[in-house]
């Protein structure tokens, strides 16, 4: 008996899913790829460091904004990622 029932929830789970329209999520071409902007090479301080000179660690950045979702997109050659809503 909850064999049967069990397939019968499926089925009915599975007819549900071909009448309904399908949701937003799907897309029926692929989004654009984020588009670059800019890139900069900064200077990162450790915690106590007052000033920035030669022994200064630099980090590489690169700056792209991803239009289907309307974010700016930060990430680093450490491989650390940013994420800003673009207004």
């Amino acid at each position: 008996m909850r064999t049967l029932t069990l397939m019968a929830v499926f089925a009915a789970g599975m007819a549900t899913s071909q009448l309904l329209p399908q949701s937003q999520a799907w897309q029926e071409t692929k989004p654009k790829a984020p588009e670059w902007k800019a890139s900069s090479v900064v200077a990162v301080r450790k915690a106590g460091e007052n000033e920035v000179g030669a022994q200064t660690k630099r980090v590489g950045i690169e700056v792209f904004k991803d239009e289907a979702t309307n974010v700016w997109l930060f990430v680093s050659e450490t491989g650390d990622i940013a994420v800003a809503p673009a207004r």
